[in-house]
């Protein structure tokens, strides 16, 4: 039961976005960079991957079209220090 909710929650937010690869490619990206810095996982007390997730879509959709997804140091100014 739990991992149907899981493909349904990453199927909504791939139609939420408005460039799926772009948001599939970061997500990766993020989530490695999260696990190389020790960041990552919810037992921790850090983002699960869902919360990642969530923080990658709302940059891809705020900053659709931009150069600042361009690349990776410019995605992570996007999610930290832009409101």
């Amino acid at each position: 039961m739990n991992y149907q909710k899981k493909i349904m929650e990453g199927r909504k937010l791939l139609s939420l976005v408005p460039d799926a690869a772009l948001f599939q490619g970061v997500l990766l990206l993020v989530k490695h960079w999260a696990r190389l810095r020790g960041i990552y996982g919810s037992t921790f007390g850090y983002f699960s991957g869902l919360a990642w997730a969530l923080v990658a879509a709302k940059a891809c959709i705020k900053h659709e079209g931009s150069q600042e997804m361009q690349d990776f140091d410019g995605f992570l100014q996007c999610i930290f220090f832009d409101s």
